[in-house]
């Protein structure tokens, strides 16, 4: 069975670069629903799934571990393309992540472990509209909370003439 797990929160590494258990939970720990967003401007979870997320079982934790994967696989894609394929799996390899991620997981991986101010290029990556990497990073994360956003309104989201 596909683990999106894998692909969204691989294997964190501690500071001596050993693997340490993977997150249980795709909580990074700055939930804005707290402050009545329906959308966490840090998972991407949806309000109900974050307050039912212990009551869920694998399948329901996996469907949303593999719509967060889609997401961000979908916003890297858009944001930047591989430019030294060869560079990339160079860094995926030396990053110790698993062999079966996509290119738009290892992308983003390697763009959250670098300096704000490295070029794209460096990093065998490229885009036509941001030179480095804080820029793309920022460029992605706001398109996956826009996704993210557009995916609860069209399918969660209740309107006033849907009500009457």
């Amino acid at each position: 069975m596909f683990d999106a797990r894998k692909t969204y929160a691989y294997a964190l590494r501690d500071t001596a670069g050993m693997p340490v258990q993977r997150r249980a939970t795709p909580c990074v720990g700055i939930c804005s629903t707290t402050y009545g967003d329906l959308v966490c401007r840090g998972c991407r979870r949806f309000s109900h799934e974050i307050t039912g997320w212990n009551g869920y079982d694998e399948e329901q934790r996996e469907r949303v571990w593999e719509r967060l994967s889609s997401l961000r696989s979908t916003a890297v894609d858009a944001v930047v393309r591989p430019d030294s394929p060869d560079l990339l799996e160079s860094l995926r390899e030396r990053l110790a992540l698993p062999e079966d991620v996509t290119w738009q997981e290892t992308a983003y991986d390697v763009l959250c472990r670098a300096p704000g101010a490295k070029p794209l290029s460096e990093l065998g990556l490229a885009s036509l509209e941001h030179v480095d990497v804080g820029a793309a990073r920022a460029a992605i994360d706001a398109l996956t909370g826009q996704l993210a956003e557009a995916h609860y309104e069209r399918n969660f989201r209740v309107s006033l003439l849907d009500a009457q």
